[in-house]
């Protein structure tokens, strides 16, 4: 049988995300992943759809080598100024992109619709799974900040809360998260399923390759840290924590890694304020296949959040290449951390318990290898993105 003819026989999968996936990002990093191993493994057929206000009508690329489409996808007004004009632009246009939405799922043999951190976008599939039941299989898949946004009865929650509640099915990638939405909206009760994220090995065996020297990188022993600068991943606990371990291990360096956010100028004050600029240094933005060489290099990883929706990516990558982990106990971290075992828990915003777990590393090399190597044993075969992708399709084709 030819390619495109076992390609026929595939069910479409439609992957929806707010925002391009160019962005560097944990949702567009398990969107990609998803994306490849669905065509790597010959299981089904996906597309990604973004909303773009330019596009009237449905337009269709090749973006690094995903096939794209793009669409306006107005979302309904909340109450407030101007809303009965709004409301009537609205009105005016959601009868085209219904009818696009449609055509495209009946064109593609699109039999499952998975879109990722709900927004009032998704109102239209919304709308035609109430008018078409049977039309596709809607799997709504939140991540963490998204349900606080519900918490915080954010703008719009009242239309993402009607949205979830058209959802054949709800995953979150951490049992703590399930707990957590099912407090804030109880109708997901019965529908919500903890789907793990994964790890690429593969990607992460390039750390070790000779010929993809690593970047620039500061001298001395490095501690790294992944995550965007937003003042929920804590970065400014670990700069005080740094602090204190600076006084005892003056040639240890400290590299921070993430997506630039609103707290980054806050960040670069507390390492001026707290005089370790000289120890501190920050890259903005890196793009994910950079991340193996920079892990591959570290003495081990710290992730001080105040909060992870799921079991966080960075911890996988780190056991991916044997690097023992600090973390704070938030969220769904304990899910994968068994304290002393494969990596170390403190408590969230303690500064002074991230500092003695960073130092009782530092002072013990060999309980950072073992952590390392155990770390790695936990993740290995459980926590791969080929298992992930499985479950996805299975819980959609049930």
């Amino acid at each position: 049988m030819k390619p495109e003819d076992t390609r026929n026989h595939l069910p479409g999968y439609l992957l929806v995300v707010p925002w391009d996936l160019s962005f560097v990002g944990g949702v567009n990093e398990v969107v990609r992943n998803l994306y490849r191993e669905f065509q790597e493994q010959h299981i089904a057929v996906p597309l990604v759809l973004i909303p773009r206000w330019e596009c009237r009508k449905l337009t269709r690329q090749i973006l690094d080598g995903r096939d794209s489409l793009h669409l306006r996808m107005p979302a309904p007004p909340p109450p407030g100024r101007d809303f009965p004009k709004k409301c009537a632009s609205f009105l005016a246009g959601w009868p085209g992109t219904l009818r696009q939405l449609y055509t495209l799922i009946k064109g593609d043999r699109i039999r499952v619709v998975n879109a990722h951190y709900p927004g009032p976008f998704l109102t239209h599939f919304a709308i035609l799974k109430r008018l078409f039941p049977r039309l596709f299989s809607f799997t709504i898949s939140l991540h963490g900040s998204d349900v606080i946004a519900i918490e915080k009865n954010e703008p719009h929650t009242s239309a993402v809360r009607w949205i979830l509640r058209s959802a054949d099915h709800i995953t979150v990638p951490s049992r703590s998260l399930a707990a957590r939405l099912l407090k804030v909206d109880p109708d997901t009760a019965g529908r919500t399923t903890c789907i793990y994220n994964g790890v690429a090995e593969d990607k992460f065996r390039l750390a070790n390759d000779r010929n993809n020297p690593p970047a620039a990188l500061p001298q001395g022993e490095i501690i790294l840290h992944v995550g965007s600068f937003e003042k929920i991943k804590g970065q400014d606990v670990l700069l005080h924590a740094f602090k204190h371990v600076l006084q005892v291990h003056s040639d240890c360096r400290l590299l921070l890694v993430g997506r630039s956010g609103s707290f980054l100028p806050e960040v670069e004050t507390i390492c001026a304020d707290l005089e370790i600029a000289h120890a501190v240094s920050i890259m903005k933005d890196v793009a994910p296949e950079r991340i193996p060489q920079l892990m591959a290099n570290a003495m081990f990883v710290v992730l001080p959040s105040r909060y992870e929706g799921g079991v966080p990516l960075v911890l996988l990558e780190a056991g991916a290449v044997k690097k023992a982990v600090v973390a704070s106990d938030a969220g769904g971290i304990a899910e994968l951390i068994t304290p002393g075992r494969n990596g170390l828990l403190v408590p969230p915003d303690n500064p002074q318990a991230l500092a003695q777990a960073m130092l009782n590393l530092l002072d013990d090399r060999q309980l950072m290898q073992e952590m390392g190597g155990k770390l790695y044993d936990t993740i290995a075969g459980a926590f791969s993105w080929k298992t992930t992708a499985c479950r996805y399709l299975e819980l959609a084709m049930k």
